[in-house]
Formats: C-alpha cells, sequence, structure tokens
C-alpha cells in the first residue's frame, strides 16, 4: 500500500498534462497541443500560445490541427441549396505556428503538410477541349515558397510520410 501511494505521488505532477487550460473559459471551443491552441469564439477561429494570448485574430472559418509546424486555414462558407447538394465557397491557405499565413487564403484545395511540403490546386485556365477547368498543382515550402509547379492536367497526391 506504502508503495502505491509513494508512486502515485510521484506521478502527481503528471496528472495536470491534458486537463483543460485555466484560460479555456474566453473561448467557445479549444483544442491543441501543449504549445499552440485553436480556438473559436462566435463562429471564428484563430490560434492562442500556452498561456491563452491569441497569436491570430479570430478571422478564419476553419483551422486545421498543426503538422510539421504549420496549420491548413480556411474562409468561406458552405450552404445548402434547395435540391439538398452542398455549396462552398471556402479558399485555403497555410497557417505557420507563428501566426504568420504564409500562404494566404485563395487555393480551393490543400493538403497537411508531409516531408515540408504543402500541396495546393486551384482553376487557373480553360481545358483546351472546353470540357473543364484544368487544374494547376504547386508544392509549397514552410516558407510559403512554390518549389514545384505542375500546369498540366494530372492527379497529384501529397507524400506519404
Amino acid at each position: 500500500m506504502k508503495r502505491w501511494l509513494f508512486t502515485a505521488l510521484l506521478l502527481l505532477p503528471l496528472a495536470g498534462r491534458g486537463q483543460t487550460p485555466r484560460w479555456a473559459g474566453r473561448y467557445d471551443s479549444i483544442r491543441g497541443s501543449d504549445t499552440r491552441f485553436i480556438v473559436s469564439k462566435v463562429g471564428k477561429m484563430g490560434v492562442a500560445d500556452r498561456a491563452g494570448r491569441l497569436i491570430t485574430k479570430l478571422n478564419y472559418d476553419t483551422i486545421f490541427n498543426f503538422r510539421e509546424g504549420v496549420a491548413v486555414v480556411g474562409r468561406g462558407k458552405r450552404s445548402v441549396n434547395q435540391f439538398g447538394k452542398v455549396l462552398s465557397d471556402f479558399k485555403y491557405g497555410y497557417l505557420d505556428k507563428n501566426g504568420k499565413e504564409i500562404v494566404p487564403t485563395k487555393f480551393e484545395s490543400i493538403s497537411d503538410f508531409s516531408e515540408g511540403l504543402g500541396l495546393m490546386d486551384h482553376p487557373f485556365g480553360a481545358d483546351p477541349y472546353g470540357s473543364k477547368d484544368v487544374v494547376r498543382y504547386q508544392f509549397v515550402d514552410k516558407r510559403g515558397r512554390v518549389v514545384l509547379e505542375l500546369k498540366h492536367l494530372y492527379t497529384v497526391w501529397p507524400f506519404a510520410g
């Protein structure tokens, strides 16, 4: 019994990890890690540090979890038409762990970072046959610089790392 109590007392300082921060009451929802938290208030989202101070404004409509120090962020709205089809005008970009938007929210589709690169695509012109928009894919690094650009109709998948 004494050994169990001694072990429990040694582990007590670790019990606080993973609990809701004291400042969480300032926001409607909170999720995150030990250093960065994705918070929301009145339908808008932002990123807060460990002390609860916002490092971004609450001006995003969606923020995905940080991966490799970068999060996918989005602005826009979704609606449903009279036929039940979901309509979306979301545009996505990337935000680094310091709250800097390294890629502006202008892309229609974007993936999480994998092996130091993020994959983005958006229409930029018409198919020569007139059937649909041609999609331009871009791979960017963590500074937001384009490192590879594909201007032809390809299917591109992010790296699986």
